[in-house]
């Protein structure tokens, strides 16, 4: 009789730990897409940034995505590795053959976030049509993308401070506890 709880028992924990190490693995999945969705969210206004300044001192796009590409790589940039790594593929693509105007679009859907695409149609309806103000295009591009940066900062900022509210009443009650409790064992004495 104890043998049989105990098989019943294993056999109940055999069928549970692959389904908890896929709801697991699930769980890590969607964690690391929220840090590059995050990620690639903070370093957009950088890029953009990086890209006019190189495009004003006279560089084409594709030196220029290039140029930032490789400068990232000899820094050894561990914090932006996720827009490295997509413009990284993007660079790969223009080598392979594919359309450079092409390669921009694909770089803004692989990101999966709106001002990527955005900054992808930008490059390549430059590159298609030729348009003039692509400098002028991305400076406004960046100011805009910082305003963003500064709005997201700020909202960041206001739930930091709404998740620390607990831990302050808390520490509040414990406070409370140390001068209260004494306070009334000397007044019953």
């Amino acid at each position: 009789p104890v043998m049989d709880k105990r098989g019943i028992v294993l056999l109940a924990m055999a069928i549970l730990m692959p389904v908890l190490l896929l709801a697991l693995d699930r769980q890590n999945r969607e964690k690391e897409a929220e840090d590059r969705r995050r990620q690639l969210k903070i370093y957009y206004p950088e890029l953009v940034n990086k890209l006019t300044l190189l495009l004003g001192a006279g560089m084409t796009v594709k030196r220029a995505w290039i140029k930032i590409t490789e400068d990232a790589y000899k820094r050894g940039d561990k914090q932006m590795h996720y827009i490295y790594e997509e413009m990284r593929y993007t660079c790969r693509e223009m080598e392979s053959g594919v359309m450079e105007s092409e390669s921009y679009e694909h770089f803004g859907r692989r990101c999966g976030i709106q001002e990527y695409i955005r900054l992808g149609a930008l490059l390549s309806q430059n590159l298609r049509k030729g348009t003039k103000g692509l400098n002028a295009l991305l400076r406004a591009e960046a100011v805009q993308a910082f305003e963003e940066r500064k709005a997201r900062a700020k909202r960041l900022g206001e739930e930091a401070g709404t998740k620390l509210l607990l831990p302050m009443f808390l520490m509040l009650a414990v406070v409370l506890v140390i001068v209260v409790v004494p306070a009334f064992l000397s007044i019953q004495l």
